[in-house]
């Protein structure tokens, strides 16, 4: 079974976007610092907000857009406090997010 699979992903990422709003995960773009390249939050409504940097390149704001959707997935984003492991947290997701990526791209 492929990572993407097991996560709960779609194995064609063409289809992310369109899986992403059924599963109530909202994706838009926003201009901020080069600092900030994505980030996400949960709602009180028990939805996502994927924000991305509209001014890194496609496939960057793809990697960022993985990392996040890991994020949810794995950690869910503004349920815990940033414990002193956050950069364990932000590595996995890295590794993941690069390993789904290089998964669907064969």
């Amino acid at each position: 079974m492929s990572l993407a699979k097991s996560l709960g992903l779609p194995s064609n990422l063409d289809k992310l976007h369109e899986w992403a709003s059924l599963h109530n995960i909202y994706i838009a773009t926003e201009n901020f610092d080069l600092e900030l390249w994505g980030y996400a939050t949960k709602s009180d409504y028990d939805s996502y907000l994927v924000l991305i940097n509209n001014r890194l390149c496609y496939e960057m704001q793809q990697k960022v857009l993985m990392h996040e959707l890991v994020h949810i997935l794995k950690h869910s984003p503004g349920s815990h406090p940033i414990y002193k492991d956050q950069y364990d947290i932000e590595k996995e997701a890295d590794e993941l997010a690069e390993k789904i990526i290089k998964d669907a791209s064969g």
